[in-house]
């Protein structure tokens, strides 16, 4: 056997307990295994703030607020609220808390820039380390 990641490790153990039930208060491994997948997931620019289909960053619409307050669902709106829609869909696939665009630039919360040019090749594991928050979805996704 050759040295390998504990994830990669992890994952190879998965087929051994295919027939295991998924129940994870039974089986606590499995949750090991989802965490594991998890981590192993190629990065996008999408797991930092809210992204259309295509990979670019969306911008917060300007009704954003009145649309999370549901003030206004007229049919003037509904242009507007389907700008939201899209972006609320957006911003439930982010990842990491504290990101934001500033002047066409992702910012990390601690005041950097995310280098986008430096996702290509990486996965979640590679950025392990750098005290990111999780977002509901994330956690969600993990299956905790």
């Amino acid at each position: 056997m050759n040295l390998k990641s504990t994830t990669d490790f992890v994952l190879e153990q998965e087929k051994n307990y295919a027939h295991v039930t998924r129940d994870l208060k039974k089986n606590p491994f499995l949750l090991i295994v989802d965490y594991a997948k998890f981590l192993k997931q190629p990065l996008t620019l999408g797991m930092f703030v809210p992204c259309d289909e295509n990979g670019s960053v969306l911008k917060e619409p300007k009704n954003w607020k009145a649309y999370l307050l549901d003030a206004c669902r007229c049919e003037k709106c509904i242009e507007k609220t389907l700008e939201c829609d899209e972006y609320k869909k957006a911003q439930e696939k982010v990842l990491f808390k504290g990101f934001y665009v500033e002047f066409n630039s992702v910012m990390s919360p601690q005041g950097g820039y995310l280098d986008v040019g430096n996702l290509k090749n990486k996965t979640i594991e590679t950025i392990v380390g750098a005290e990111l928050e999780l977002t509901e979805s994330a956690i969600k996704q993990i299956g905790i």
